[in-house]
């Protein structure tokens, strides 16, 4: 029997920090700012000035904001912290929480319960773009199209309809226009899903050690650059860059139009736009073009089934 890998995490001392500020804040306040205080996040104002020296201030500043997020809603369920406003989503500690703070025991969960998936992030992403820009254009606050607790919510449960939609809080008497706009980028997403279950190709593009190739190669770092830096060989760099190239997050072409001969590309990727089978042992034996072009070729021709986007870091 093989041995299976450990897909738990240990959340004890995140659990700690973030009770013990929702305890220490003078009022309710949403998982935002809960999150922007364990962090230390000095980005944007805070909302009063003494919560700087609060003792949890920085406490959890090298976890990901997303994580922290995960455990506090892993603490609403498990009924720690409750919901004070379903409106935005303000936190309070509930007896349950300040009796297990007395004396904290550990916590193991499945680590998938406290990451969002890449379909997740990204329509989280995304919803905020379309909830920018329309707040621009109505000339209103983004808030008062639907708040990030709304937001949360609807990445969570992912309604693909708009009677689905209007079951989530804050829904339920917006625009029709923004609930529209909010169901057609989840189907987007969902479509993409459906994609991935069949190619994988975006669960690889936003495997950490893809996103950060991705971040240097869109800050101008050449790959052999990227390949001395993470010290890897140039061919799993390229590796990286194809998948990513391909699931949409970054625009391969320039380089591989500078590093491959004008004719050779235009021959292979001729040949494996055509090709029923795009192996590369069978274009070398039809071509006779080695393999780094080939592989360089393919990812030339090969569909792209996103349009490059802006993620955030």
């Amino acid at each position: 029997m093989k041995n299976q890998r450990n897909t738990t995490t240990q959340i004890q001392e995140e659990a700690v920090q973030i009770l013990k500020t929702v305890l220490l804040l003078e009022k309710a306040y949403a998982p935002d700012y809960v999150q922007k205080i364990v962090t230390g996040d000095k980005r944007f104002p805070l909302r009063n000035i003494n919560h700087e020296d609060l003792e949890t201030f920085g406490s959890l500043e090298d976890v990901f904001f997303g994580r922290v997020i995960c455990i506090i809603e892993y603490l609403i369920q498990t009924e720690m912290l409750e919901v004070k406003d379903h409106g935005f989503g303000s936190l309070a500690i509930t007896e349950k929480g300040e009796s297990w703070l007395t004396n904290p025991e550990k916590i193991e969960v499945d680590a998938s319960e406290v990451r969002q998936s890449w379909y997740q992030y990204e329509l989280s992403i995304q919803l905020r773009k379309v909830r920018k820009d329309l707040a621009e254009e109505m000339s209103c606050e983004s808030y008062e199209l639907f708040t990030n607790h709304t937001l949360r919510q609807i990445v969570k449960h992912l309604p693909e309809t708009m009677a689905e939609l209007n079951q989530i809080p804050g829904m339920e008497e917006a625009e029709e226009r923004v609930r529209l706009l909010i169901v057609a980028e989840i189907g987007r997403i969902m479509e993409k899903k459906a994609l991935d279950d069949k190619t994988g190709i975006y669960t690889r593009a936003n495997y950490p050690s893809h996103r950060k190739v991705r971040d240097l190669y869109q800050a101008g770092m050449a790959p052999d650059e990227i390949a001395k830096r993470r010290k890897v060989k140039l061919s799993t760099i390229e590796e990286y860059l194809s998948t990513l190239h391909r699931a949409g997050h970054v625009d391969l072409k320039p380089y591989i139009e500078e590093t491959v001969d004008n004719k050779l590309l235009h021959k292979a990727s001729k040949y494996f736009q055509q090709a029923e089978n795009a192996r590369l042992k069978e274009a070398h034996q039809v071509l006779g073009i080695e393999y780094d072009v080939l592989r360089k070729a393919r990812t030339y021709a090969a569909e792209v089934w996103e349009a490059p986007l802006a993620y955030a870091s």
